[in-house]
């Protein structure tokens, strides 16, 4: 007996059979998303890395004009969170935190499984 049988035993209309397995995959992507999600929202944010010894010497590193931390090139203060984010890309007000190195391939994947899912 297929797949296919098994779904047309349980709804018999042949509409049905073909929405229960696309049903599934719809939920699945929804799981994926909402994983990526709280792992976007929960990822901790800020200077996550010390200054190496080449930044030092070529005198890269800067002090944060608001929040008085020290910073390397890549990282920017965000005026929302407050705080200093290595990798800044932007504060997403959907997630309520910022996009930055440490969340970025979460972010990432939240926005493609969004895409999917609607």
């Amino acid at each position: 007996m297929s797949c296919a049988a098994l779904y047309c035993v349980c709804v018999p209309n042949l509409e049905s059979c073909v929405a229960v397995p696309i049903v599934c995959l719809h939920v699945l992507a929804v799981l994926i998303m909402q994983c990526f999600g709280w792992t976007a929202i929960l990822t901790q944010m800020g200077t996550a890395r010390l200054p190496t010894a080449a930044e030092i010497e070529r005198g890269d590193i800067v002090a944060c004009s608001v929040c008085r931390t020290i910073k390397t090139p890549t990282t920017h203060h965000c005026g929302r969170c407050n705080m200093c984010v290595e990798g800044f890309d932007h504060h997403c007000v959907f997630l309520n935190t910022c996009v930055g190195k440490a969340n970025y391939a979460a972010f990432l994947g939240l926005c493609t499984f969004a895409g999917l899912c609607s």
